[in-house]
């Protein structure tokens, strides 16, 4: 993140602090009278997640089912959107929080690049000593847990997990030099920062680092010059696009007119969804996928994390949307790790408030952000991300 980025942010924490600590008593009332409820600010994002909530009722419902949730303690949710250029989603966390009383943060949906709400949002939320559930989080700086101490990902991806994955199939390899190929852009600056560092650990060589502009084309690219600095220094060829504005397929193309092959190089392209933007290109049909992969990325090699996000783990959770009445074009395919990631993370926020409860006897203990962080950070739960343990271990 840059550093007017991070000033911008906690320049709309300090403001939105000043104006609503003068905020009138009238308006502090609570959403909800029900004394056995937790009562919790979802932050996502205006055209993300299509019948999100109906996504977040069905996560309910069965924990209804299974007794985690009951007559000693609920669940209701409230919604505002955020991850727009001012930082909407920093407001809508103010104003949940200090005028609807919520006493847990789902959210923010985005995280990265122009719109880093999480972080100022996880900041508040550490302040006032509340949970924080990110489940879209992948940025490394909330990692550092003397800032971020209420807050718990369950995003299963992270710049890191994604630069140590790369830098381990190169090292297999004995590949000892590589080029590395972005854009401009905060987003792209933060993988770059992360995955260096992690190379040089591996014993690789960055040799020399191509950043092109977010709006670049083909032309652009060949007339450069940037592509020589590639071809007479590396054979190895690490590609990380922003999710903002996805080059993937503007860089292939001017890499095959430049006779840059494949026989000759090797294109490393490590995948990570941020946001909407940016899902991984397997996702589709079958002959969608099929066609997108073999145009852009033959004889590539594509690092993903997608965790088991396959079939076996995808039909049974559409099936379950069945159920609700929802199929496949009710909801936004492309991005069906966020609405998995979104229905694990209210079914985590819930299991580990049902042992809180049952060990203070207090539902306001639900709220405590410290409290529920410890509960998290050592709980198994059975989710539909198949390694969601893995990361609550981490205590990331």
């Amino acid at each position: 993140m840059s550093c007017s980025t991070v000033r911008r942010c906690f320049l709309a924490i300090t403001i939105l602090a000043i104006v609503l600590s003068l905020a009138p008593a009238q308006f502090l009332k609570k959403a909800s009278n029900r004394t056995n409820v937790a009562l919790i600010g979802h932050i996502g994002a205006i055209g993300a997640l299509p019948n999100y909530d109906k996504i977040l009722d069905l996560s309910r419902r069965e924990l209804l089912e299974d007794g985690t949730l009951g007559d000693d303690f609920d669940i209701e949710i409230i919604s505002r959107n955020g991850c727009g250029e001012a930082f909407e989603g920093v407001a809508a966390a103010a104003d949940l929080y200090h005028i609807e009383h919520v006493t847990t943060f789902l959210g923010p949906y985005c995280n990265g690049g122009k719109c880093s709400e999480t972080l100022p949002v996880a900041t508040m939320a550490n302040f006032w000593n509340i949970p924080i559930i990110a489940y879209m989080a992948t940025s490394n700086a909330l990692s550092n847990k003397k800032i971020y101490k209420t807050l718990i990902r369950t995003s299963l991806r992270t710049i890191n997990t994604i630069a140590e994955s790369t830098a381990a199939f190169i090292k297999h390899y004995k590949w000892k030099k590589v080029s590395l190929v972005s854009n401009v852009g905060a987003a792209a600056f933060e993988k770059l920062t992360a995955l260096e560092p992690v190379l040089k650990r591996h014993g690789v060589v960055v040799t020399r680092k191509i950043l092109f502009d977010e709006t670049a084309t083909v032309q652009d690219m060949l007339s450069s010059g940037q592509l020589d600095e590639i071809r007479y220094n590396s054979r190895v060829v690490v590609v990380m696009f922003s999710s903002t504005r996805d080059l993937t397929a503007t860089f292939r193309q001017a890499t095959a007119k430049y006779g840059m092959t494949e026989a000759e190089y090797v294109f490393i392209f490590p995948w990570l969804q941020e946001n909407a933007n940016g899902a991984s290109p397997f996702v589709g049909s079958d002959s969608e996928s099929l066609t997108k992969v073999k145009q852009t990325y033959s004889n590539c090699i594509l690092i993903d994390d997608m965790n088991g996000f396959d079939d076996r783990m995808i039909t049974p959770f559409v099936e379950r949307l069945n159920s609700i009445g929802l199929d496949e074009k009710d909801i936004d395919l492309m991005n069906i790790y966020g609405y998995i990631a979104l229905f694990d993370a209210l079914k985590m926020f819930a299991t580990a408030g049902r042992k809180v409860l049952n060990q203070t006897g207090n539902i306001t203990s639900v709220g405590d952000g410290k409290l529920m962080w410890n509960a998290m950070r050592r709980m198994t739960i059975q989710g539909k991300s198949p390694s969601l343990l893995n990361q609550l271990l981490s205590g990331s």
